[in-house]
């Protein structure tokens, strides 16, 4: 059996970031996906002629990702940006530039945003924006953007259940980085595989390996240190057959699997037992997303840059956004419509739980009065609709006060267990947020826990 340095435990924007960084500095590296596709939660697939992400997926453009690929010597993947809002408020569309030209709006960019030390806005992490916002304003209009960008950059949908910190720390890093929050959010123009593709082919073209359809049994630690993986082995006749595994050795293990999942490829036996305790309380609390994608005959507005958010549905009472894409694919004269809806784990049925029939009905519920909301909204939604595709999943751990970063999420480094690193973007050193926070945490362990060493 070959010989490696490492292994990485997944092949999301995490896994490949990692993978391909390692293998760029010299380490021969396996990477083992239990899929049929790299991608892990950000993959597509072609559909009716057009390429279809599995729900939205976006770029922070914070110059983490972009590292990654300059790294590695990939060219970075095309963008396009949604850079102008419309917002329903009080039943009418207002624009986000009127926001901005709120004077408190502006003093409080510049004293408590722009003006602070990092350390000075990483107390915030146990109380809500709202709050941190209302101690320094009552302007309605400050409020409302503020309201506009938790929702759009972190998840979630209540203002109040949104913590300070990490949206404060976002804006901060953006304007010191691009002097503005012009093009602070973007989508990939071939969809994620434009993405994740080239990543994948950086670490093959390294020497490195992939194998997908390769389910790890568990990650081996033998004296408090990790030794490698078991992958399980054979054909799998019934869905309840106990497989046979084999051995894979390496010197480092590297799983990028979400915390929530953490425990499915490694014994929690492992760990101490506060440790263990810790994982559990925060792994059920998180952001969940419901995505209604649309192909579209006719674009429902002229300007396709222009997103709408409605910070509160009338049938959900949740808060929900739409986006225009170009079609992606073979097909003609079309274009895409992504409808998506955001909830904090406390505020819709759990999709841990969603086998069961009551959340299953609950969760058809929410698309189905997401779509008369719609309709509602956008009179021509119907009209031009070719067909849809209703997807919801965990967007990451919530954001929220208590469980939001820094502290309370668990590091790169796992106590107790020597040559184990965790790296995705639910833990404390991924920094801003989706593929650029998976990016950042590999940045980070390669060269502060692994490179050096």
């Amino acid at each position: 059996m070959a010989k490696y340095d490492a292994i990485v435990v997944g092949a999301g924007p995490s896994g490949l970031s990692m993978a391909a960084l390692l293998a760029h500095a010299g380490r021969k590296v396996l990477v083992l996906e239990k899929e049929n596709h790299v991608g892990g939660r950000a993959h597509g697939a072609k559909y009716r002629g057009q390429i279809v992400d599995n729900g939205i997926h976006g770029i922070a453009l914070f110059g983490y990702m972009e590292e990654v690929f300059r790294r590695v010597g990939k060219p970075f993947p095309q963008f396009i940006y949604h850079e102008r809002a419309d917002i329903l408020h009080e039943g009418k569309w207002r624009d986000m530039d009127e926001l901005r030209s709120s004077e408190a709006l502006v003093r409080i960019f510049m004293e408590d945003i722009v003006g602070q030390p990092y350390g000075e806005l990483e107390k915030y992490y146990d109380i809500s924006i709202k709050e941190w916002v209302s101690q320094r304003t009552d302007d309605e209009a400050a409020h409302l953007f503020f309201w506009h960008c938790a929702w759009t950059l972190l998840g979630g949908s209540r203002y109040e259940d949104v913590a300070a910190t990490p949206l404060l720390v976002f804006l901060k890093e953006r304007l010191e980085k691009a002097g503005t929050l012009d093009h602070c959010m973007a989508d990939l123009r071939d969809g994620v595989a434009g993405m994740t593709t080239p990543l994948a082919e950086a670490i093959v073209e390294r020497g490195s390996e992939i194998r997908t359809n390769t389910a790890v049994a568990n990650i081996v630690i033998e004296g408090g240190k990790a030794r490698g993986v078991r992958v399980a082995t054979g054909d799998r006749v019934f869905k309840a057959q106990v497989v046979d595994s084999e051995f894979v050795e390496a010197p480092i293990v590297v799983s990028t699997v979400p915390v929530w999942d953490l425990f499915t490829v490694v014994s929690e036996d492992e760990f101490p037992q506060w440790y263990v305790d810790w994982i559990e309380r925060i792994r059920t609390k998180t952001s969940v997303i419901f995505t209604l994608i649309c192909g579209m005959d006719k674009q429902m507005w002229s300007d396709w840059q222009r997103y709408k958010w409605i910070p509160m549905l009338r049938r959900t009472g949740l808060g929900g956004c739409v986006i225009l894409v170009p079609a992606y694919g073979e097909a003609v004269g079309q274009s895409q419509a992504i409808f998506f809806l955001q909830a904090h784990w406390n505020e819709v049925p759990s999709l841990f739980e969603a086998n069961r029939a009551k959340n299953r009905l609950a969760l058809e519920r929410i698309f189905d009065h997401y779509e008369k909301d719609i309709k509602e909204l956008f009179p021509e939604f119907e009209r031009h609709c070719l067909w849809k595709i209703r997807h919801n999943a965990h967007w990451a751990l919530a954001e929220a006060p208590g469980v939001a970063g820094g502290p309370h999420r668990p590091s790169v480094k796992v106590p107790g267990v020597e040559n184990l690193y965790l790296v995705s973007d639910t833990v404390r050193e991924g920094r801003t947020i989706g593929v650029e926070r998976s990016a950042s945490a590999a940045l980070y362990c390669v060269d502060h826990l692994i490179v050096r060493k």
